[in-house]
């Protein structure tokens, strides 16, 4: 009877101890899952940009002359300036009208010749600042700009005509990095014998005010519009030698697999996954997936 009680005893205990170490097992098991954060593919394509150098240009000069000889003897614009059509720019009076006022005899109800502006635009070059100043007729007074005719002068490699004809769009980067869309309109019948380039005119598609001569960039895309699967990079895992490529992929809810990837084209932030086909509402871990083995229990958070 006393052995059996210590038999029944001993097994109680065994029973007991099992039971805590399992508990103890699976609160372990809880502490010990990474906490992730996921994505999901999306579909579309990464830029190939071709980049070249530009400069801004207006095409559309009128360079205002004196028409007659004499004194200008009034100023209305600045460089700078914007200025409608038939503005009055500049006021001219002949050398002998100029002389005769001075003397304190002036012929009544005189006019002076008006120089009237012959478009809208902006006045980019002046060439008279202050008054009175002596001109030959036919001298220029200034020059103005039509700004809705801005146009990007760039030289396109040969082998990529067809990415340049006109109708094509491009991306004009300016000095601070602003970016507007462009449309090549003109190819110049002309090589740079040295380099074997073409010229290629292109318009920017808002009205803006830059200034002549500015370098920008060209960028034009030369990848092609087949959709294809895209990741951030920040899911993309390798190997030191950066040979391998993988992704870890939730399954179940809670566990994570490593899935091997094929990497096409990439950018500082994206990249496009050639293999495997995965399906547009798998999760992806994007953060907290280093260091993870295949098949670990994770916790993803929003």
């Amino acid at each position: 009877m006393k052995n059996k009680i210590l038999i029944l005893l001993f097994i109680s205990s065994w029973v007991f101890t099992s039971c805590k170490t399992r508990q103890a097992g699976n609160e372990a098991a809880v502490i010990s899952k990474a906490l992730v954060k996921t994505t999901t593919i999306k579909k579309g394509s990464i830029p190939d940009n071709l980049i070249l150098t530009g400069k801004t240009i207006y095409l559309n000069k009128s360079n205002i002359m004196a028409p007659v000889t004499g004194y200008v003897t009034k100023v209305n614009v600045k460089p700078g300036s914007p200025v409608d059509k038939n503005d009055v720019l500049f006021e001219i009076m002949t050398q002998e009208t100029y002389t005769l006022k001075n003397k304190g005899s002036f012929i009544k109800d005189y006019q002076p010749t008006a120089v009237l502006s012959p478009v809208t635009g902006i006045v980019n070059r002046l060439d008279i600042v202050k008054s009175p100043v002596f001109v030959d007729k036919n001298s220029t007074l200034c020059s103005i700009v039509d700004i809705n005719d801005l146009q990007v002068e760039t030289e396109v490699p040969f082998e990529y005509e067809r990415l340049a004809n006109p109708g094509k769009s491009c991306l004009i980067q300016l000095p601070d990095n602003s970016e507007y869309q462009a449309v090549f309109y003109k190819v110049l019948p002309a090589m740079n014998l040295q380099s074997q380039t073409m010229k290629v005119l292109a318009r920017i598609q808002p009205r803006l005010l830059i200034p002549e001569n500015m370098i920008v960039q060209v960028l034009i895309n030369k990848s092609d519009k087949t959709e294809r699967q895209i990741l951030p990079k920040s899911c993309i895992l390798s190997d030191v030698l950066m040979k391998e490529f993988w992704v870890m992929k939730i399954i179940n809810d809670s566990m994570a697999v490593k899935i091997p990837i094929k990497i096409g084209k990439q950018n500082h932030n994206e990249a496009e996954i050639i293999e495997p086909a995965f399906n547009e509402d798998d999760n992806i871990i994007s953060e907290g997936g280093y260091g993870l083995a295949d098949t670990s229990f994770v916790e993803i958070i929003k």
